[in-house]
């Protein structure tokens, strides 16, 4: 078979039975491969099957030649079996992947992960930071990962056993005046582009997993642009783009004048940043904030545009909840994006957050 992936990426395999059991072949990519070479693969693995063989064992062989880690198991893991799920579903998964366990567990060995560090941090994501959902969805999506390798063939215990879901709560922080300006003034101590990040969070009410992806052609006209690809709720989003955000934005240009992403990373000069673990333990240590989690900068936000004044039509449009309403029948006619009044009360709210942090 052709597997065509959301991508565009398509990848020639060959599905079979053997000893009760369906397993699959990957033979390599279109382009790669031509279409002559991958039928005589199938027809070598088929060779094999008659003669009582399993074909996948000398794959299985060449992949026991190299380091199992988390990252090169993931790479099959979301070829294999994620690629083959609802795209939503697919949007889910990767995201856990490369924002949380790549960046935090990709180096080790499947066997070698300590069951001690994944609770730590686990219950950072849930206790700390306040997202148990999410810490609940990070131990699903890693043990999802050991199942598959699992089901590869290879003898491997799943650390993830026996670690107790996290107590499902939704969070209430809300950053006070003086904490802001305190954040604030950090903000602009601390290494590009993460301080910039935080700002912007604050200013435009964004998740992070949506804002750290964006890329400089995706600001046009005054309008910032999040592809519904990396948006949680599936939906193109556009936001003004104020005096602030504006003065924001030059400087992270300034730094990085050649950069594809907004928010490049300093490491690779080719992906954006994907991970914040450092610089959220910096301000923990360094403020007085201990609790500091990037989404309560998003809840701070959307409260501040309350609080000035922000009607709640125009605030739930400002952080893309309208389209999570437990009634939203009026939402399917209601087509009028309030472009305008968005830029209204994002530059109200940034005035008033002016006068916060002087």
């Amino acid at each position: 078979m052709l597997t065509v992936y959301p991508s565009g990426k398509k990848s020639f395999s060959y599905e079979y039975n053997y000893d009760g059991k369906k397993r699959r072949l990957t033979f390599g990519e279109y382009g790669q491969i031509t279409l002559k070479q991958a039928r005589d693969k199938v027809n070598e693995a088929k060779y094999k099957l008659k003669q009582g063989f399993d074909p996948q064992v000398d794959i299985d062989e060449r992949k026991s030649n190299k380091p199992n880690t988390i990252s090169t198991v993931a790479e099959r893991y979301m070829q294999d079996y994620i690629s083959q799920l609802a795209p939503k579903t697919q949007t889910e998964y990767i995201r856990y992947l490369n924002d949380h366990i790549l960046p935090e567990f990709g180096d080790y060995k499947l066997s070698d992960l300590p069951r001690g560090e994944i609770k730590t941090y686990l219950n950072q994501i849930a206790n700390i930071e306040g997202h148990p959902i999410t810490a609940n969805r990070l131990k699903a999506t890693l043990s999802g990962l050991y199942t598959f390798h699992i089901k590869e063939g290879f003898d491997v215990l799943d650390p993830t056993k026996n670690i107790d879901k996290f107590k499902e709560r939704p969070k209430e922080r809300v950053y006070s005046n003086n904490e802001i300006k305190e954040l604030w003034h950090f903000f602009d101590e601390m290494n590009e582009p993460l301080g910039s990040l935080y700002k912007i969070l604050l200013l435009i009410a964004r998740r992070k997993s949506e804002t750290w992806s964006a890329k400089w052609d995706h600001l046009q006209d005054n309008k910032w642009t999040f592809p519904a690809e990396n948006v949680k709720t599936n939906n193109t989003f556009v936001i003004p783009i104020t005096e602030l955000t504006e003065k924001i934005l030059l400087n992270l240009k300034q730094a990085n004048p050649d950069s594809t992403f907004i928010f490049q990373s300093p490491k690779s000069k080719d992906f954006h940043i994907v991970s914040d673990s450092n610089a959220k333990k910096k301000i923990r240590d360094n403020t007085s904030i201990k609790d500091f989690t990037p989404h309560d900068l998003r809840r701070t936000a959307i409260t501040k545009l309350s609080e000035v004044g922000t009607p709640r039509d125009v605030a739930e449009k400002i952080s893309n909840h309208s389209q999570g309403r437990t009634n939203n029948s009026f939402n399917i006619y209601d087509k009028y994006d309030r472009f305008n009044e968005m830029s209204l009360h994002l530059n109200t709210y940034h005035r008033h957050l002016l006068k916060l942090i002087k």
